[in-house]
């Protein structure tokens, strides 16, 4: 009996320990848990952070990129603005010749000058769209330098007597063909200069956009790393959480499973014992009836 006993003890004791046991690594697991939550988290909001500085930095470089392209196009409208004054100053600033007995060679210049006239106002118009899109102040100087040399070779020129035996009536020289032929010169001037200044800028511009394409590559390149690193971990993450709670929900499971079997043999129980008390309610009865019939019983 005592032997008995002793190992009934016994397997109490080991069945609490046992119980301890699952208990404490129940505990554990839920702390592992709530560790691998709270790494999960932390590292989640450091991945935000870290997309908002991207997000942040990308605007930043945009704004700077607006604000260059718009600085550069303040720069370029004044200069033109500029320039189409100083022209213009140029023009009325250029000195008038007094006409003068002239050769054939200048002959030549002036009918030829009746031809030009006609192709002006379609250079005119032309030359000032290529002048909207960029000039200088250095275009201007040369300009300027341009239209004196010429009127003074034009002075020579004119100012020379003819040797020739042409004998053709000398026709009195228009006051603005050396004003025409200095706008030609300053205009091709303007342009050889404008040309090179046009192709300078957009050189530039070329350099920066392709700036900004290769930063904006290696920044995809690097999210896209980023997010393909971000996904495989999240996927390991879930796979481990489903191998961690996978044996818990089985084991649940089966508790559930014996309550179920234990709440229905307790009903079971209550059922029976509900007619077992009906039956001796009803026998009590009974003997209660007979025995007030033999109390009534005359004696």
């Amino acid at each position: 009996m005592n032997q008995m006993e002793a190992f009934k003890w016994e397997q109490k004791k080991l069945n609490a320990a046992v119980k301890e046991k699952d208990r404490n690594g129940n505990k554990e697991k839920e702390r592992e848990l709530e560790e691998l939550r709270m790494v999960e988290r932390q590292e989640k909001e450091k991945r935000e952070r870290e997309e908002k500085d991207r997000q942040e930095a990308r605007e930043r470089e945009l704004d700077e990129l607006e604000k260059l392209l718009h600085e550069q196009a303040k720069r370029v409208i004044p200069d033109l603005l500029t320039e189409s004054g100083l022209i213009s100053s140029v023009d009325e600033s250029v000195p008038t010749v007094t006409p003068s007995p002239v050769d054939p060679a200048s002959l030549s210049l002036n009918g030829s000058t009746s031809s030009l006239k006609s192709d002006i106002s379609m250079n005119a118009t032309a030359e000032t769209l290529e002048n909207s899109n960029s000039s200088t102040m250095r275009a201007t100087n040369s300009s300027n330098s341009a239209i004196f040399s010429s009127t003074k070779s034009l002075e020579a020129k004119t100012a020379t007597p003819s040797t020739s035996t042409f004998s053709r009536v000398s026709i009195p020289r228009s006051d603005s063909s050396e004003s025409i032929y200095a706008f030609i010169v300053r205009r091709l001037n303007a342009l050889e200069g404008n040309s090179s200044l046009v192709a300078r800028y957009i050189e530039e511009q070329a350099k920066a956009m392709r700036f900004m394409l290769r930063r904006v590559e290696t920044r995809w390149d690097e999210w896209k790393a980023d997010w393909e690193g971000d996904d495989h971990g999240r996927w390991q993450q879930e796979v481990s959480c489903k191998s961690l709670w996978m044996p818990l929900t089985r084991q649940r499971m089966r508790q559930e499973d014996r309550l179920g079997k234990v709440i229905s043999q307790l009903e079971q129980q209550r059922i029976a014992f509900e007619n077992d008390r009906k039956e001796m309610q009803a026998q009590l009865r009974g003997l209660a009836n007979e025995v007030s019939d033999i109390i009534d019983l005359p004696s």
